[in-house]
């Protein structure tokens, strides 16, 4: 019996220890004798192994003694196995990696057999809160020092001391920096496999590596960890849901009390400052005591800092009075930058932008140049008491006591901390009544900062010239608001009686112009709604559903808002296109963009791609569908896609252009600049409609490219050009298709037009002319020495049109629609993300059995696989019909009698040993890339097992992106 390990978190550390000693060693990897507390404790370890290697487990058999106690068990891949009867897929392969535990005399269990730090998290983050700054917690990460570094705490008192002093008070990224190597340096720990650990992942944890990151001063999951302490006291171990969600909603409940309290206690008491600075008094008023104590810390600090230098009247630095005695790597000198435009002070120690509350270098500072008042820039509301709210509560709580007053009424000396703050509460106070209010007059002083503000009632005055009616009748009801000394606000003087009727419904209230307004939550929500292409009626039965029917304004309010959402994105739309394309290149550094200004500087034409669709190009830009659509911007630019098909048969967006004009110059530029985008390879095939300055354009600047028109455009009118005829004659539909879709040869194709226009009678008829004397751009024979990737028509293009317009609304700004424009190609990604896992982790049944069958099952992705079965099942229908020697040979259809007289029955295959190329006259491979029926039908009947690697397009197969290759073999 091995010898007993401890617990799971020993058994972890000792495997982290071991990559760290030799990185080739693969992490979490089980070992036979390892030893585990409980079965439970080896899964969670197995199962950080797969996340390392890439694959899921599940729990395999277990075995039982006569006693019923589990005393085996078994974990395997999740792909173990294989499916008794799998009708189109499965994951499973037979994968035999396993692990067997076996308990122990001691009931702790360990690793009897076995074939062959969670990252989960971390992805879900990514890939989920793509605007979120992700770090790790300080805690988490050093927890293990003590344990990797005692020997050096008991050799080195004075290390705990230095430790402490690097990891928690060190401001600066240069100061960390400094500080870590002198620690290594000092205690001899170059070569410690925590501290290597530890610095590798430096800027995820340290807290100069946050100095840019609001987080409200955490560094760690401590509050997280807590909370789950204490819901531990509430939450019985093994509740059921039912009851852990009745005791989670108590400590929820007792939480909110505390918030209140604290609440209560910050209006209702007044803080003790420290100095008597003014600005600290300031801070005392503004900020909650809880805030306020760290406030004053910072207070205590600036004792320590002298301004030492001054440059100019935007730059200062200040240095510690102490600097001589301070360790030789520890920041003495922090440089302060003044923007007094906005009125704000950035120290390079990153306080502020960390914490939300000023450092105590601009405090010094600002104590310094004798400023009084925190800047309203440097004023965090999160951290503030909210007098607002103060104001509102003690309202309340009067009407409570007493019905008869009248709720938000306004009294003389009330005070507000804005003139916004005392609009809103006097615009409550009119909703009660049931009038409306508007701005009135103001006054300001010579310094020209406003004095005296007064708050009307929307029917004072009257108009000088009224044509028809008008609302105002003189009413004399009022506010006037005056400044105080310390920038707050109180009530001069108020008239609260009113001479016209007063509106009493809710339905009448919420049409008078001060009601007619949107809370901001639900505008956020309008926006986003919007922004979405939710119509505007939609948005209003979305409303009417959340406030159950009784939507607080009217739809009039709700239109004008949404007018005004559009109108706010066309303000400055090119300014902020171009900053939405810089955040996209600072987040995919391959991302590229080209612009093309007319002669007076305008936007003429605009064209991008993501770096991911470049990287996609290299692998399938060989055939390429380009279309434009209309309606989906306010300017009307036409839009262009350029569409191709990855190896799972779906649609690839390879780059985005909004065009002025569609005029052969135009055209020009789209494709230069998407050639150039693309790395200055062309695409062999390109597939448009048939507009004549589109294929000038391509012409002179695609010169190496073919060039084929979307066979759906060309016979888009043959519905009503052939009408009549598909009345006359029932069996003309199905001659047409099968001559349109059908027919592999050009022989064949000739043959069958001659006999439908005889057939039908259709010498003379316009459209069939004018298709037939086009036929070499559109008919499929023609495209038979062309790759095309089975593609004949631009319908990949014009369906991703159709699905673009579900995202971008008709009548869009650009920035707003390359945002909605990114969403889709975000989605596209996703699903080619998910087709490509499939296609590594799924196995497809095969159809008859052929080894050529499991080749092509191996190679091929899914999708691709589909296709070859159904050429396979085709090969059936054809025999062997002649050997001209060992390199050319003939197939017959079997049924070749009961065939129409103009369907070609016979196709001549030549074979080039030498490199192993088999040639058909049906020319599907050069067109498709995958083998036809006839050569499938050869291959079995000559016993060849594997499809020969010239016949393999790499395009197609599961391993397409495995570095890079261009076109077709």
């Amino acid at each position: 019996m091995p010898n007993p390990s401890d617990n799971l978190s020993e058994t972890t550390e000792a495997s982290v220890r071991k990559y760290c000693e030799d990185k080739s060693y693969d992490m979490f990897k089980p070992e036979i004798g390892m030893r585990f507390d409980t079965c439970e404790d080896a899964y969670k370890f197995y199962n950080m192994y797969s996340w390392v290697l890439g694959f899921s487990i599940r729990c395999g058999d277990n075995y039982t003694n006569t006693k019923k106690i589990r005393t085996n068990q078994e974990y395997k891949c999740q792909r173990e196995g294989k499916e008794k009867a799998a009708k189109f897929s499965t994951t499973r392969c037979g994968c035999k990696a396993m692990i067997r535990l076996a308990i122990c005399d001691d009931s702790t269990w360990y690793v009897k057999a076995f074939v062959d730090q969670c990252l989960a998290m971390t992805i879900a983050i990514r890939e989920n809160l793509k605007k979120t700054t992700h770090r790790w917690c300080k805690w988490h990460v050093l927890r293990r020092a003590g344990e990797a570094l005692g020997h050096v705490h008991k050799a080195h008192k004075t290390f705990a001391g230095d430790f402490n002093k690097l990891v928690n008070h060190m401001l600066t990224i240069e100061e960390f920096e400094n500080g870590w190597e002198h620690i290594i340096s000092k205690y001899g720990l170059e070569d410690n496999p925590f501290m290597i650990r530890a610095y590798e992942v430096r800027d995820k944890w340290a807290k100069p590596y946050f100095n840019e990151v609001f987080c409200a001063r955490m560094t760690s999951t401590q509050r997280s960890e807590s909370a789950n302490h204490v819901l531990k006291v509430y939450v019985p171990s093994k509740s059921s849901i039912n009851m852990f969600v009745k005791q989670y909603t108590k400590l929820i409940d007792d939480r909110e009390k505390a918030d209140d309290e604290a609440e209560k206690n910050s209006s209702q008491r007044s803080t003790e400052v420290l100095v008597g600075y003014p600005i600290e008094k300031h801070a005392a008023e503004i900020y909650t005591p809880s805030v306020f104590k760290l406030f004053k810390i910072e207070l205590r600090k600036l004792a320590s800092y002298v301004l030492e230098r001054n440059n100019g009247n935007e730059e200062f630095e200040v240095m510690h009075v102490d600097a001589v005695s301070r360790d030789s790597w520890c920041k003495v000198r922090y440089r302060i930058e003044v923007n007094h435009s906005v009125g704000s002070y950035k120290c390079e120690c990153g306080l502020f932008e960390h914490f939300g509350v000023i450092c105590c270098h601009i405090i010094m500072l600002m104590i310094n140049k004798g400023i009084t008042t925190i800047p309203d820039f440097h004023i965090m509301k999160r951290w503030t008491n909210d007098n607002l709210s103060e104001t509102i509560e003690a309202s309340v709580r009067k009407y409570c006591e007493d019905k008869s007053y009248d709720m938000f009424k306004p009294e003389i000396g009330m005070r507000f901390d804005t003139c916004e703050d005392a609009y809103k509460f006097y615009n409550m106070y009119s909703w009660v009544l049931g009038f409306s209010i508007r701005c009135g007059d103001n006054y300001t002083n010579t310094k020209k900062i406003r004095t005296n503000q007064e708050y009307k009632c929307q029917r004072e005055g009257k108009e000088k010239a009224a044509k028809i009616s008008t609302t105002r009748c003189g009413c004399k009801a009022m506010i006037r608001l005056a400044i105080c000394d310390d920038s707050t606000w109180y009530v001069k003087a108020f008239v609260g009686e009113h001479n016209h009727q007063l509106v009493e419904s809710c339905g009448e209230k919420k049409h008078l112009s001060s009601h007619r307004h949107i809370d901001g939550h639900t505008k956020e929500w309008i926006r986003h709604l919007r922004e979405n292409n939710v119509s505007l009626s939609r948005v209003n039965l979305v409303l009417g559903s959340v406030f159950g029917g009784n939507v607080p304004f009217s739809k009039k309010t709700l239109r004008t808002f949404c007018s005004s959402i559009a109108s706010d994105a066309l303000k400055d739309d090119v300014k902020k296109t171009m900053e939405s394309f810089r955040e996209m290149i600072s987040n995919d550094p391959r991302f590229v963009f080209s612009v093309q200004l007319d002669d007076n500087d305008n936007l003429k034409s605009l064209m991008w791609t993501s770096g991911r669709s470049r990287s996609l190009y290299q692998y399938f830009g060989d055939a390429v569908t380009f279309d434009t659509t209309y309606d989906t911007n306010i300017y009307k630019m036409p839009f262009g896609m350029f569409v191709g098909v990855n190896n799972h048969f779906q649609s690839v967006i390879f780059a985005g252009v909004l065009l002025t004009n569609e005029t052969s110059i135009d055209f020009k530029w789209a494709f230069e600049e998407f050639i150039a985008m693309m790395g200055g390879k062309a695409p062999s095939t390109i597939l448009t409609d048939q507009c004549l300055a589109m294929t000038i354009a391509i012409r002179e600047n695609l010169k190496k490219t073919t060039h084929r028109w979307c066979k759906w455009h060309v016979l888009r009118r043959a519905g009503e050009a052939l009408g009549h005829v598909h009345k006359a004659h029932k069996t003309f539909a199905g001659d047409f298709n099968k001559l349109v879709n059908h027919m592999l040869t050009i022989e064949e194709f000739e043959n069958g037009w001659e006999h439908i226009i005889s057939k039908y009678g259709l010498e003379d008829n316009p459209f069939m002319i004018r298709a037939y004397e086009v036929r070499d751009k559109w008919a499929k024979p023609y495209f038979k020495e062309v790759f095309c990737a089975r593609m004949t028509s631009t319908q990949r293009s014009e369906s991703a049109n159709h699905v673009l317009k579900v995202y971008v609304p008709c009548k869009s700004s650009i920035n707003m629609f390359v945002k909605q424009y990114t969403k889709l190609i975000d989605d596209r990604e996703k699903a080619d993300d998910e087709a490509e896992k499939n296609s590594s982790q799924r196995s497809t049944e095969v159809l008859v059995g052929y080894l050529i069958e499991k080749h092509a099952a191996e190679i091929y992705t899914p999708s691709v696989f589909k296709l070859f079965k159904i050429e396979l099942r085709k090969s059936a229908s054809y025999v062997l019909e002649r050997n001209n020697g060992n390199e050319e040979f003939e197939v017959m259809h079997v049924d070749a009698v009961s065939r129409d007289s103009w369907c070609k029955v016979r196709y001549r295959i030549e074979v080039n040993h030498s490199v192993g190329s088999y040639k058909c006259e049906c020319g599907l491979f050069e067109h498709f890339g995958v083998i036809c029926c006839h050569i499938i039908m050869l291959m079995i009947n000559k016993g060849i097992t594997t499809i020969p690697d010239f016949h393999i397009m790499k395009r197609w197969t599961k391993f397409a992106r495995d570095g890079f290759f261009w076109i077709k073999p």
